[in-house]
């Protein structure tokens, strides 16, 4: 009966044993099976990939994650490794969901010196597992002979319209050389650019007064509305409205 006795305790321990590294081992696997997705859209305006100092930087990408979201961080890294700028988001529509579009515009140091700098997007779920894309992104120094844009209106400044609806679009600008191009875009989960006639060649100070369309086949939901002046030597600058509702 010993015999039997010890016998009996031996192979109960050989299963305990198995069974402990079965589970250590399973739970090895669903760690290292677990996944983040994230998909950088834009860096910059139109995906520039840059960003004068001083302005705004549009990130915007989309994140899938096997695990329901904690946290999403954004860094900027300088050559040398040193990190000049670091912001971490944890409002409701990024948190605690599986998947998300990230959206934001990030303000960047008008003392921030000229160079290229790694962007590190990085998602942490709620079990601390992690991911980081980076990305390259240059800062430029504000150039004073670029196009400038003041008493930038949409709608009257009632923020809401209709898809399809007309609306009107008003700014003073200033140029040192000929305008190029003038552009506004809605900017959303998908974007419409939407060229103002009527303004290349001219130069100095002049009003753009413009009825668009909004567009027709935009979903609902907030927009940036960008209003962009381009002179004939490429230099650029934008004006911008968020949180403009369009509604069906």
């Amino acid at each position: 009966m010993k015999m039997k006795k010890k016998i009996l305790m031996a192979a109960m321990t050989l299963l305990s044993v198995g069974m402990m590294t079965l589970t250590s081992c399973k739970d090895e696997t669903s760690q290292s099976e677990k996944n983040i997705s994230i998909r950088l859209e834009e860096v910059g305006y139109e995906n520039s990939k840059m960003v004068i100092a001083g302005k705004d930087l549009h990130v915007e990408a989309h994140v899938l994650a096997d695990a329901k979201i904690k946290s999403i961080n954004i860094d900027l890294v300088d050559k040398v490794g040193k990190t000049v700028l670091s912001k971490e988001y944890k409002d409701e529509k990024y948190t605690y969901v599986l998947n998300t579009t990230f959206h934001e515009h990030i303000d960047i140091p008008a003392n921030l010196p000229e160079g290229n700098y790694e962007l590190r997007f990085t998602v942490t779920d709620v079990d601390n597992f992690s991911k980081t894309e980076k990305v390259m992104v240059k800062v430029l120094t504000f150039d004073p002979n670029a196009p400038k844009i003041d008493n930038y209106v949409v709608n009257g400044d009632v923020h809401t319209a209709k898809a399809g609806s007309k609306i009107m679009v008003t700014a003073d600008v200033t140029v040192q050389s000929p305008v190029k191009e003038i552009e506004v875009e809605f900017h959303g989960k998908r974007e419409f650019p939407i060229e103002i006639e009527g303004y290349e060649g001219k130069t100095g100070t002049f009003k753009v007064v413009a009825e668009v369309t909004v567009p027709a086949d935009a979903e609902e939901g907030e927009y940036h509305v960008h209003f962009t002046v381009t002179d004939n030597k490429g230099r650029a600058s934008t004006g911008e409205l968020e949180g403009f509702k369009i509604t069906k």
